[in-house]
């Protein structure tokens, strides 16, 4: 369960990352990242990243992260 947010800036950022579900494949590598203790991009920043690849219809990306794949599942969606 989330924390309840203390100001109008925390409760403004929960609900930004809360606005975009993740499916299953997502929640899977979500949980994988947590369980070698990397924490992956939040779903906030992950929308960000597909946005960005579908506005410059990538055709190419690289991401270099910590292995669990969230934010690669992210710019994959948006390509």
């Amino acid at each position: 369960m989330a924390e309840t947010p203390t100001s109008p800036l925390e409760a403004a950022l929960a609900y930004a990352e809360e606005f975009h579900a993740e499916d299953d494949i997502l929640r899977a590598a979500r949980l994988r990242g947590a369980e070698v203790g990397a924490p992956p991009i939040l779903p906030g920043g992950g929308a960000a990243l597909c946005f960005l690849a579908t506005a410059v219809n990538a055709r190419a990306v690289v991401e270099i992260g910590t292995g669990c794949g969230v934010s690669g599942l992210w710019l994959l969606r948006g390509m």
